[in-house]
């Protein structure tokens, strides 16, 4: 396996290399470039090179000629490469270097790229990742949204094929402008932020901690939060309430900030939508909230008793004894009864600016606008009404430059009444600025970044942006606007967004760059395309996760009408429309991309039944509901198989047909069947947590519901076994039946 070097080759670099030292490893390296350092101190056998025609072709060439080949290279081949006017020209003559073919891979990144193109992108460079051994990846260099790019793409890869600890993420930044010394600096942490996102986004979305409750390390505060994911998935709406209720009177003990304001800002909302007293009702729109559509739906009609209701509900309740509803019947009553009068959500646009070295501002014209500016957002103020204005800058003295210039550019009549400098303390640098940016602009309101930048600076500034921008009343629309400033600013700025919208906080309504496209014309350049991907893959690994559906997703719409087919059919435990949709899987021919080909291929591993038995066909859709964690539904088809299997009398009232077999099997001890009675009583509790969630009885219940799903999976086996006897348990039943009648008979 190669150990790759990841970077985007820049240009003018051999003037770079003889102007600047560089700092790797504490240790100075003079009149070297940092590249002329990572070719010397790491150890890599394959570069994986961004870049395009402008890029020192030639500066890499003879890096890798000295490494190589452990000579210089000729200066003809050189100057060769400075002249080549095209990317598969210099592809072809690295490849025809019998030593160097073997070395590189070289990729031309477009931001403009087709969604199709970018998810082959993906993919190619998925495979070149997983299949190598460590990987150091530079961002220092290339467009800016190249490494917002490349870190994402590494975050879809580690914790599945590849381990996190095999990456090394570099970036090379200015550390004395007077005497041209930069530094390369670690930025793993971003990696282990976008981890920890992946693993608290579960809970912020479906109330699910599983996958994060390791990062936590208060016992008290993990066990809470399970009680409240389980005590959600089982429909126990008394248990539910009290926990969420008793959750603010303890005092609990966070490993970092967003811990705190994540888990505190979503158990907040979720209990502002339960009612003030505990009804039947009291968990409709909780559920909806976390995409529980089939529970919300049996608190509708428990609190109704909808008669339009009851056979839905008896289809998610009675899964095995019901034939299930047509596929647009169900869609049909979802719609009336959830989302006819539903408002939709409301986002308050906020715009965030970097602010970089304002002495470089440059008066440029937007022509679409007939615009003329020092500012490049201004082209975003004026089509768009924005609540608030983020600028982000460091602790520096460009800020009275900016504030100058708007002034004069505004023209307006303002008395300064502080030089924004070095002068003030760093602890209310940010309090003064943004006393003298409010008379710019009232909506202007200054994020102020720590200069040293360090691995606590950089967390430290993410809880102010999560500060800033979570809410519990409202949701922020983000423009970010990335045109000034360092890359790795611009890149820490995006990952926190990101990250807070994987949690489910904020929306990322656009990532744009405003760059000089001709001398004194700039243009607006939207990279919506790699966000809008990046996005994809995380909404389809939820759906394999946990079968839930996002309307969001951005891929095609017959696909889509399948997904949400099936995760609604799914959900609402309707395992016999789930068969009869086999041909309609297998016969799918939709498919415009390769992750919709993977979306596809896990559809048909995943929901087409593999033997004809319709036991069989419910024991593999039990076993799939406990993969999703939808425990209610697991529970309502176990004790639905019991009753069903094990008597297969059937009984048109199904509340009827449940209440004469469990009492069968009460006394069934006593017509000769000691070992199923005695299965009945080893797991009677799961059918009285059943019952809670079926029917909300609010009565409370106190089982260890942390290991039911493993429960569920014993009974299941045990079944198994007793089901070979069930002619003789079904003999039993109709004499239980008779002699019922005979004792009523002497009743009377």
């Amino acid at each position: 396996m190669s150990n790759i070097l990841m970077f985007s080759l820049g240009n003018k670099l051999n003037e770079k290399s003889q102007n600047t030292s560089c700092i790797f490893n504490n240790q100075m390296y003079p009149n070297k470039y940092f590249l002329e350092v990572y070719f010397q101190k790491i150890d890599f056998d394959k570069i994986i090179c961004f870049g395009n025609f402008n890029s020192s072709w030639d500066f890499l060439y003879k890096l890798m000629y000295l490494k190589y080949y452990g000579e210089k290279a000729s200066e003809e081949n050189l100057e060769f490469l400075k002249e080549i006017p095209d990317l598969e020209t210099i592809k072809e003559f690295f490849l025809n270097d019998k030593k160097l073919k073997d070395k590189i891979i070289i990729k031309y990144f477009e931001e403009d790229l087709a969604k199709k193109e970018m998810i082959d992108y993906i993919y190619e460079l998925q495979k070149l990742i997983i299949n190598s051994g460590k990987i150091w990846v530079d961002i220092t260099g290339g467009k800016r949204d190249l490494p917002i790019f490349i870190v994402q793409l590494l975050n879809l890869v580690v914790g599945k094929n590849y381990k996190k600890d095999n990456i090394e993420i570099l970036y090379t930044k200015e550390k004395d402008r007077d005497k041209k010394i930069f530094e390369t600096i670690s930025l793993k942490d971003f990696l282990d932020k976008l981890d920890y996102t992946d693993e608290i986004s579960a809970f912020s979305k479906y109330a699910c901690p599983i996958k994060f409750l390791g990062r936590l390390k208060d016992n008290s505060l993990k066990n809470i939060l399970k009680d409240i994911y389980i005590y959600t998935q089982y429909n126990l709406t008394n248990e539910l309430v009290e926990c969420l209720r008793n959750f603010k009177s303890q005092k609990w003990e966070y490993t970092v900030y967003i811990q705190k304001k994540i888990i505190e800002t979503k158990i907040e909302q979720w209990k502002n939508l339960l009612s003030k007293t505990l009804e039947k009702d009291t968990l409709l729109d909780y559920h909806l909230e976390l995409s529980n559509e089939p529970l919300g739906m049996i608190a509708k009609y428990e609190a109704t008793n909808s008669s339009n209701l009851r056979n839905i509900r008896n289809n998610i309740v009675h899964p095995y004894s019901t034939k299930g509803i047509s596929h647009e019947l169900l869609e049909k009553i979802i719609e009336e009864n959830f989302y006819q009068n539903t408002k939709k959500e409301k986002y308050s646009e906020v715009l965030i600016v970097n602010i970089g070295n304002t002495n470089n501002y440059e008066l440029v014209k937007y022509e679409k606008q007939d615009l003329t500016t020092r500012f490049s957002f201004k082209t975003l103020i004026k089509d768009n009404k924005f609540e608030k204005i983020f600028l982000i800058g460091v602790y520096s003295n460009v800020w009275n430059k900016f504030i100058d210039n708007w002034i004069l550019e505004e023209n307006l009549n303002i008395e300064r009444e502080n030089d924004i400098t070095k002068d003030i303390p760093e602890k209310e640098f940010e309090k003064i600025l943004n006393k003298e940016l409010k008379k710019l602009n009232k909506k202007f309101e200054a994020i102020v970044i720590n200069n040293s930048f360090s691995e606590i600076e950089r967390n430290k500034y993410f809880e102010k942006m999560a500060e800033k921008l979570i809410r519990t009343d409202k949701r922020y629309s983000i423009t970010y606007d990335f045109t000034f400033s360092f890359r790795d600013i611009s890149f820490l700025n995006y990952i926190n967004l990101h990250c807070l919208e994987l949690l489910g906080m904020i929306r990322i309504k656009r990532l744009i760059y405003i760059p000089i496209v001709k001398k004194g014309i700039v243009d607006i350049k939207d990279m919506d395309t790699i966000n809008s991907v990046m996005n994809l893959f995380k909404t389809v690994d939820e759906f394999k996760l946990y079968n839930k559906f996002d309307e969001k997703i951005d891929i095609n719409d017959e696909l889509k009408k399948l997904m949400k087919k099936l995760s609604r059919i799914y959900n609402f435990n309707q395992i016999s429309i789930v068969d009869k949709m086999k041909n309609e899987i297998e016969n799918f021919n939709f498919i415009e991309n390769k992750i919709e080909e993977n979306i596809l291929n896990f559809i048909k591993e995943k929901y087409i039944y593999k033997g004809s038995n319709k036991y069989f066909k419910a024991k593999e859709t039990l076993k799939n509901q406990l993969s999703f964690n939808n425990f209610a539904q697991a529970l309502f088809l176990l004790w639905d198989l019991i009753l069903k299997m094990l008597i297969e009398k059937d009984i048109a009232d199904k509340e009827k047909e449940q209440k004469i077999k469990k009492a069968f099997l009460e006394v069934s001890s006593e017509y000769g069947h000691k070992e199923l009675y005695n299965f009945y009583k080893k797991y009677e509790y799961l059918n009285i947590i059943r019952n809670e969630g079926a029917h909300i009885n609010l009565k409370g219940i106190y089982f260890p519901l942390e290991k039911i799903d493993k429960e569920i999976q014993s009974c299941l086996e045990e079944l198994d076994i007793l089901i070979e006897n069930k002619e003789q348990y079904n003999k039993s039943f109709f004499q239980y039946e008779k002699d019922l009648k005979i004792k009523k008979k002497g009743k009377i």
